[in-house]
Formats: C-alpha cells, structure tokens, sequence
C-alpha cells in the first residue's frame, strides 16, 4: 500500500492512498456489510476473495494518526487550552468541579493547532476527547 501526504499552500494537507498491485482495488463504502457474517463461515463465501473489493475502507473512518518528526523541540501556537482557571469554574450535575478551561473560539476554531492530538501538550493546543460545556459560553 502506498500511502502518501502533501501539503497544499492555502488548501492543507492532501491525503493519497493507493495499492501497489494494481489487480486490486479499493472499495470505498461500510465494510461491516461487505464482511463475511457467522452464518456464511460455512458456505461458498468463505473462501471468497474479490480483487474489486481487496481492500475496503468506511466512508465514515474515525480515527487517522498522523505522526511526523520536527527539529523544533517546543512549539508555540498562542492557543491556550485545558487550564485550572479559577475564573472559570464550572459545575457538573453532581455539583463537582469542572476544572479544566478551553475558551470557546479554540474548540469551535476551524484553524488547525498541531499540538491538537499531542497529549503532553495538555496546555498548549492539547483538545480533549471531550469538553464540558461552560456557563460563561
């Protein structure tokens, strides 16, 4: 599989994903439905192999890691995310303690951060799985 990323001035990173056999093809749709089911482990669709279909991927994914090397050893974004701000202190409904802070105009941002999905970057950039709402928003 050949796999390649290029960054486009003004547009963003372009994905590209291709099979090096070229007798085999993408399939691009939900592959729970293309999968051989409990019943069928029995029947003449367990030893079916389909070139058209080799390789398939859910319209849907979820989950992409994207992993690169940087001689910058800390960078700076001017996003300040996940803070113990006292100023900010919101409740749950068990009337515990939100301590975590994102200001709002970082979550809802549509500009992309790096340190985003790097978790030691907790303070700068760093957006968690999820986020509680706050009353000040």
């Amino acid at each position: 599989m050949i796999f390649k990323a290029r960054y486009i001035s003004g547009e963003g990173v372009h994905f590209s994903l291709e099979l090096q056999e070229k007798e085999y093809k993408l399939f691009l749709g939900n592959p729970y439905v293309e999968s051989i089911t409990a019943r069928e482990l029995s029947g003449p669709r367990y030893s079916e192999f389909k070139k058209d279909k080799a390789f398939l991927l859910n319209y849907a994914g979820a989950h992409v890691d994207v992993v690169y090397t940087n001689n910058v050893e800390h960078e700076e974004f001017g996003q300040r995310t996940n803070e113990f701000n006292y100023k900010h202190l919101d409740y749950n409904q068990e009337n515990q303690p939100i301590t975590f802070y994102t200001p709002e105009e970082v979550i809802n941002s549509d500009i992309y951060n790096p340190n985003q999905n790097v978790s030691y970057e907790l303070h700068n950039g760093y957006l968690q799985d999820q986020e509680y709402m706050h009353a000040s928003w």
